[in-house]
């Protein structure tokens, strides 16, 4: 295990780690640190050391060595490598020597902060191990530190504190509801602050404690609500290709058509008519055996030329109908439904008929 310079020991440990104190704490302390003490003295009537916990030697063996290296670098007033080393050998091996030679190196790298709170875990940590004369001086040290300490307050919006789980955050810790109210010990340089509660907007901050700064207040500000998801508009669809409101060129050919086969329809009803009046006539002037006058032969040929205009205008018209009807139903509509449609004109002797069928 190293040998810390506060720790007492060995007495040529002891000696040992009273050098390092006076190179560190200066003359003011030389007497304390001196040793080995008689047995006559309350330094050595008060040590009761306790064991500590057993770590396994390679463990020992490097935390010995950041001890050595730190006091080395101490010499040299290189702070910042020193107190990591100190603070890495305290990780590895616990010790109280370690402890308070980490926060005397804080203290002269100007982390107050963190010496202040070195001392006062060495102070009962030497309380603890009944070692009243490191207790004694690490209380004091703590004490004298304690004013120039700087401290960070707080002011948190009261609608902030309400809004549900609020956490303030410092530096990656999270400070729990009775710090808010508390001066916070911080070292200077930069720090990073930050609120969040489930529902609302982070919000967060960066400060810098300058050296010699005692105090610094904060304003934590209200949180604003998450803005609420909108819903993606829907792009509208492109209009589909719909016919216009007017008849379009293939509806009017079908009209045309349709209008086409009333007309021969009109026309087959017409020649039908005059033939059934010629054929009447024409009965005046013939006899039982179909022997006709001359008028009668005359009147006969007008209704056979009548019946035959009759068939062939019905035909025409029967098939312009039916046409002009497909045309006008396979034209797409606004719905623009499909729709198939045959058409057929079937002739039965004299008759004439159109038929219709499809899916509409």
């Amino acid at each position: 295990m190293h040998s810390p310079a506060f720790l007492p020991t060995s007495p040529t440990l002891r000696w040992k780690s009273g050098l390092l104190l006076c190179a560190l704490l200066g003359t003011e302390h030389a007497a304390y640190a001196q040793g080995p003490a008689t047995d006559s003295s309350p330094s050595s009537q008060s040590v009761n050391p306790q064991p500590a916990a057993a770590q396994p030697a390679n463990q020992q063996a490097i935390a010995e060595n950041l001890f050595d290296r730190a006091r080395e670098l101490m010499k040299s007033e290189d702070y910042g490598e020193a107190c990591a080393a100190f603070a890495e050998s305290e990780r590895l091996d616990p010790a109280l020597g370690t402890l308070l030679n980490l926060a005397v190196c804080h203290e002269r790298q100007g982390k107050l902060a963190s010496a202040w709170v070195e001392f006062r875990a060495a102070a009962s940590q030497a309380r603890h191990e009944n070692q009243t004369d490191r207790a004694t001086y690490a209380d004091e040290k703590a004490a004298t530190l304690e004013p120039q300490v700087p401290k960070l307050t707080l002011d948190i919006a009261e609608r902030a504190r309400a809004q549900g789980d609020l956490q303030i955050i410092l530096d990656d810790a999270v400070l729990g509801r009775p710090a808010w109210d508390s001066p916070i010990p911080l070292d200077p340089g930069p720090h990073h602050l930050s609120a969040r509660a489930k529902g609302y907007q982070a919000w967060q901050m960066e400060f810098a404690l300058q050296s010699g700064e005692l105090a610094r207040a904060i304003d934590v500000p209200e949180l604003q609500e998450e803005p609420h998801l909108q819903p993606k508009p829907i792009p509208a669809r492109p209009p589909q290709d719909r016919p216009t409101q007017g008849v379009s060129t293939t509806q009017w050919v079908g009209i045309g058509l349709t209008g086409a086969g009333v007309v021969g329809l009109g026309a087959m009803t017409y020649f039908g008519l005059t033939a059934l009046s010629h054929k009447k006539a024409r009965d005046d002037y013939c006899d039982a055996q179909n022997l006709c006058s001359s008028r009668g032969v005359t009147l006969d040929e007008r209704a056979r030329n009548a019946a035959t205009a009759a068939n062939i205008t019905g035909a025409v018209g029967v098939g312009l109908l039916g046409a002009g009807v497909t045309v006008l139903l396979l034209t797409p509509s606004a719905r623009n439904s499909p729709g198939s449609v045959q058409a057929a004109v079937r002739e039965t002797g004299s008759q004439h008929e159109l038929w219709l069928s499809g899916t509409f």
